[in-house]
């Protein structure tokens, strides 16, 4: 009877760990009201356009931010004072996180851009000149040049999965766009090319690409231990598996059980799936699928059916991001970080607001 007993205070706890399920479930609040706040607010073509553009503007500065710091030789940095390296991490600690920042941050400016590309016309080769060199001379061109300094960052912080999801993820939404955009536009085509031309194989290796590739490359499980943190974590979920141990309870939970093999100091699973089985069980684990399951469902149909050019690049942004983050939370903890989780929740909105906003003609002037 005792030892039944003591299993049912286990199962029915809310927490193992008062004090860092507070500070989960205070942010969880923010994240949440902050999701619907975007819901009600970002109600236009017109504010869709403008949340892309004001958080591609915050990713421009991290990028111009984090690569002069390196580019320079500064050797102390300018927000936590700590000594700088040849590798880029903006004004974050880890240098991961900045790398997922940027993924997020170039998600929307490459969805903005897709919203501006010119639309297919009909008339003479000089026509379609003039309208492909309107658009490279418009301000448009200040945010393809903040993508080069986005990706140039992206590169210099020598993160595998930060760079590993930045390009499956952005492949993989272009790929959409191309089967599900119509009419296609031969501007998007050509704006990809040159991404795929300037961006990645001349600019990217320039700043050190192939550093990132000879890291991935010689990466194996014998030298990581995240897969042990993993394989270990496995029982704890099993023992909290419906409702979890709570909300930050990894940090409390696995260091009491970790193995002699793990030599490191893990507070966070490196793999988010993990994580929130643990602390949030099946049951909060599968909400949180749900939602993002139906913002990237709602993000697809957007590409499907939409016409309107802005609808159709907030779509992209949102999809490319959720892509993105689903691809880099297999090996990391980027949401584990409030600016990431801030962007991506915005996001997240924009991706059933892309299918679900109506578009206003852009008002006379008299």
């Amino acid at each position: 009877m005792a030892v039944s007993a003591e299993n049912t205070r286990k199962w029915l706890s809310l927490s193992f760990d008062v004090g860092q399920s507070k500070i989960v479930l205070l942010k969880s609040l923010a994240y949440l009201f902050l999701f619907f706040s975007v819901l009600i607010i970002v109600n236009s073509t017109r504010r869709l356009k403008l949340v892309l553009a004001v958080i591609s503007g915050t990713g421009i500065f991290q990028a111009v931010y984090g690569t002069l710091e390196v580019l320079l030789g500064i050797e102390k940095s300018l927000v936590f004072h700590k000594e700088v390296s040849d590798i880029a991490t903006g004004t974050f600690v880890y240098k991961n996180h900045f790398a997922n920042y940027l993924v997020l941050t170039l998600s929307a400016a490459i969805g903005y851009l897709v919203a501006s590309l010119p639309a297919a016309r009909f008339g003479s080769r000089r026509d379609k000149l003039r309208q492909l060199v309107k658009f490279w001379l418009s301000n448009k061109v200040l945010f393809r040049v903040g993508i080069i300094f986005m990706v140039i960052a992206l590169v210099m912080s020598r993160s595998r999965m930060g760079n590993s999801a930045f390009f499956i993820g952005l492949f993989i939404t272009a790929t959409l766009g191309l089967f599900y955009f119509k009419p296609r536009r031969k501007s998007y085509v050509a704006f990809f090319i040159s991404m795929l031309v300037i961006d990645i194989l001349i600019l990217s290796s320039l700043f050190g690409l192939e550093k990132v590739q000879q890291r991935i490359k010689n990466t194996s499980f014998s030298q990581e231990s995240r897969d042990e943190v993993v394989s270990n974590t496995l029982p704890l979920i099993s023992e909290y598996a419906l409702f979890g141990a709570g909300g930050g309870t990894f940090y409390t939970l696995f260091p009491q059980s970790q193995p002699e093999s793990i030599q490191h100091f893990y507070d966070h699973a490196h793999n988010e799936y993990i994580q929130f089985l643990l602390e949030f069980g099946v049951l909060g684990s599968s909400a949180i699928a749900l939602v993002t399951l139906i913002c990237l469902i709602s993000g697809v149909k957007a590409m499907k059916t939409r016409r309107h050019p802005i609808a159709r690049g907030s779509a992209f942004a949102a999809i490319m991001a959720i892509v993105s983050m689903l691809i880099h939370s297999t090996l990391d903890f980027p949401l584990q970080a409030p600016a990431n989780t801030f962007i991506f929740i915005i996001l997240l909105a924009i991706g059933i607001q892309s299918k679900n906003v109506k578009a206003h003609p852009a008002p006379t002037r008299g």
